[in-house]
């Protein structure tokens, strides 16, 4: 577990460390505090990217889905379905482009294993969908459509793009 709350040097040291210990699968901890916050989630995923083996993978166990193009853009290898398990026992089911409180938004009545379950088809669909735009190259469209529907990821997008630009280049193909 890749820690150091907002701190970029304490997460660098501590990936180090892990690496220099042989690991290769590194979580990143507080990853919703990091998506709530856009220049925090950048400034750390880009120097962990930038200073780790590129045979290291970074895993996000939480997320949201609207989420998921944008952090696999910045090189953020694995999700888990903690987050689908999660909304599922408070009633949300999670989309591609939002979460819906089924109390307020009675979309559908589903019990918290359907739920679940409903959730969980949801994170392989976005995860098919993002492989599908890697392999035709077309992943940024993916981010830019899915960036939309989150004012937080909106924001990192155009952070990245302002501020990260040298990263971008290195680590993403020109169409």
């Amino acid at each position: 577990v890749i820690h150091g709350a907002k701190y970029q040097d304490l997460r660098l040291e501590c990936a180090r460390a892990l690496e220099d210990m042989g690991y290769r699968l590194f979580l990143v901890a507080n990853p919703e505090e990091l998506l709530r916050n856009p220049r925090d989630l950048l400034k750390i995923i880009t120097s962990l990217r930038e200073n780790m083996s590129p045979n290291s993978a970074l895993y996000f166990s939480f997320t949201e889905l609207n989420f998921v193009p944008l952090l696999v853009y910045l090189g953020v290898d694995l999700f888990g379905e903690s987050a689908a398990d999660f909304y599922a026992q408070t009633g949300v089911m999670t989309t591609p482009h939002n979460n819906y409180n089924l109390q307020q938004y009675s979309l559908y009545d589903m019990s918290p294993a359907e739920l679940k379950k409903q959730n969980r088809e949801y994170l392989d669909f976005v995860l098919r969908e993002v492989r599908a735009h890697i392999q035709n190259g077309t992943l940024r469209n993916l981010v830019e459509e899915r960036c939309c529907s989150s004012p937080e990821a909106m924001s990192a997008l155009r952070i990245l793009d302002r501020d990260y630009g040298d990263f971008v280049d290195s680590y993403t193909p020109l169409y």
